[in-house]
């Protein structure tokens, strides 16, 4: 199976998107922190970096994932499944947010 790669850009977009979704019902639970620590760690972006770009018009994080290849998206909702699925009690907020997206 081939690895797909995001680039810097692609790769803050996909971690805040993740932040989003773990975040989408303002709390979040050990397993989903651990969860964003690593995503971080496995797309190599920085807490610091994150940071900053959470400044960025949440609107233009999503035109950016729009315009990935479809390889790349559905990485993106690989990685965004995943997120999901670490918080155990499947928050109904969390679900929506992941349909809407």
């Amino acid at each position: 199976m081939e690895i797909v790669k995001f680039d810097f850009e692609e790769s803050l977009a996909v971690v805040r998107l993740v932040w989003i979704l773990i975040f989408s019902n303002s709390e979040i639970t050990r397993t989903e922190s651990d969860y964003f620590e690593q995503t971080l760690k496995d797309l190599n972006v920085t807490q610091k970096e994150i940071e900053k770009y959470i400044e960025v018009p949440e609107e233009e994080t999503y035109e950016l994932i729009r315009n990935m290849s479809y390889e790349k998206r559905m990485e993106c909702v690989r990685l965004l499944r995943l997120a999901f699925s670490a918080d155990k009690e499947r928050n109904i907020k969390e679900m929506s947010k992941l349909n809407d997206m």
